[in-house]
């Protein structure tokens, strides 16, 4: 038979061969759904194989009679850490397996956007589960607190479900005549509406006289140009204007366009309301152009900084310590993301060394301490670890990161990571644990892939994930809490 024979499932190693701890059904649920955007494979993982392993969890949750937790980590994840196809997989995957109750209260939280319904309805499709009733009565509530405006822009025309196949497969029935009108015209066109029910969308009406909803629709229809650009920054929100500042230099807009596109980007209100994950900041200052005004470099900085406002105060120091590895650098958070987790990663460093005591390191195969002063701006401290993987090198090996820079003086760690190490980190870890109770280790876990390198039962340790700083949110309270139990009281199930 041979003896070199494929290694046992619930083998404890990490992919990398180091020491491995078994977790939880509910933790792991947790970790992976929190550190994915199900869009694209991994250094470790396909996508596939990513979305089998929820599957499994998720059965595995509800089998054991915890699908209460299942629809609660939907909401979290939507309303707390800002994904949006992770927690519609998982309020899919309780309609499909007849919770029908929580899967209808998860998908209220969770279906905010205008086609996160119909994300449910192509899950379904893909996976080839049949629509069952419970799920089309719940898209059919959604379509009918859909206003004129979000019908339209989010029609999803070209994609595999549209709003108007939602409406034919759920049967929404109106609510009053506008909304009579409203669907009709979504199934059957502009043409099929008498003059009185036109009248009633004069919104619809206004973008078939030429006019345009979004700044996609007015970029679309007058061409990419100076003008064009500065138009469509009347109609962008803050995302859009974050994303398109290449575009916006590159058009030449004018400088008084750029000044207000500055003032945006650095309003407090803003910063907080658009909810942007801390990388979004880095890819949109690394995507600036050589010749962008330096007033531009600097409102993308303040804007993270102020985002960073929003962490907790920590008292006491803090030891920061960033997985520069090779598995870290070598795939986007998402497909079409140029974003690595390792620039997440070191933009939440970023973020904890903006908000004081704390004191920076990378590490790979060797660990290296930056110099990052309390304080430091966020992108200052991001572009201070640009290159440092020629001095880390690629392989993984925590223990001796956590070896070379921990000390007594330190409150707690905090280590981002996808935890692949060659070695066993936790032993070094649980000797500084163990020497003082007060004491917490934090692994923000950046992409889990299973079985993690620390053992999660250790009372210092605080396993959590996630590309948000709301990871940050947790050293609040969690010194004294436990993520899973927090989030099984997030929503009223």
């Amino acid at each position: 038979m041979g003896f070199n024979q494929p290694r046992p499932q619930n083998t404890r190693e990490t992919h990398e061969g180091g020491r491995a701890y078994k977790i939880g059904a509910e933790q792991e649920l947790y970790l992976t759904i929190v550190t994915s955007l199900m869009s694209g494979d991994s250094f470790y993982e396909s996508d596939k194989d990513r979305i089998e392993r929820v599957q499994a969890l998720i059965r595995a949750n509800v089998l054991q009679g915890d699908a209460e937790f299942v629809a609660c980590l939907a909401a979290y994840a939507r309303e707390e850490m800002y994904l949006r196809t992770a927690p519609t997989m998982l309020v899919a995957e309780l309609f499909a397996r007849g919770e029908n109750e929580l899967a209808t209260k998860a998908a209220y939280h969770v279906w905010v956007r205008g086609d996160e319904h119909l994300e449910a309805l192509a899950y379904f499709k893909t996976m080839g589960y049949k629509r069952t009733k419970a799920l089309l009565r719940a898209v059919a509530k959604r379509l009918n607190e859909m206003s004129e405006k979000a019908m339209v822009k989010y029609a999803a025309g070209r994609k595999s479900y549209s709003q108007k196949d939602a409406i034919r497969v759920a049967h929404p029935v109106p609510k009053d005549e506008k909304q009579s009108a409203l669907f009709k015209y979504v199934v059957h066109g502009w043409d099929s509406l008498t003059t009185e029910e036109a009248a009633l969308l004069p919104h619809i009406a206004k973008l078939k006289a030429g006019g345009t909803q979004t700044w996609e629709q007015h970029i679309s229809k007058e061409g990419s140009s100076t003008r064009s650009w500065t138009e469509a920054v009347e109609k962008m929100g803050y995302m859009a204007l974050l994303r398109n500042l290449r575009n916006l230099v590159e058009a030449e807009v004018d400088s008084v366009v750029l000044d207000r596109v500055c003032n945006k980007l650095t309003d407090q209100k803003e910063v907080r309301y658009s909810k942007q994950l801390p990388f979004r900041f880095q890819s949109a200052y690394n995507a600036l152009p050589r010749n962008t005004p330096q007033a531009l470099f600097n409102a993308v900085s303040m804007a993270a900084d102020l985002a960073a406002e929003n962490v907790p105060d920590l008292e006491g120091e803090t030891l920061v310590l960033v997985d520069c590895s090779a598995s870290m650098r070598g795939f986007g958070v998402s497909k079409k993301s140029v974003v690595t987790n390792a620039d997440a990663a070191r933009c939440l460093g970023g973020i904890l060394v903006k908000k004081g005591n704390a004191e920076l390191w990378g590490f790979g195969q060797d660990p290296v301490r930056v110099t990052a002063p309390a304080g430091n701006p966020v992108m200052s401290t991001v572009s201070g670890m640009k290159g440092i993987s020629r001095h880390t090198g690629h392989a993984t090996f925590i223990e001796k990161a956590i070896e070379a820079s921990i000390n007594d003086r330190f409150r707690r760690v905090v280590v981002l990571t996808d935890m692949q190490s060659h070695d066993n980190p936790h032993r070094a870890a649980q000797r500084w644990l163990d020497a003082d109770r007060r004491r917490k280790l934090y692994i923000i876990d950046m992409e889990h892939y299973g079985l993690p390198s620390f053992d999660p039962n250790h009372p210092g340790v605080v396993m959590v994930g996630g590309f948000s700083d709301k990871v940050f949110d947790w050293m609040r309270a969690m010194e004294v809490d436990d993520p899973v139990a927090t989030i099984r009281s997030y929503i009223k199930a």
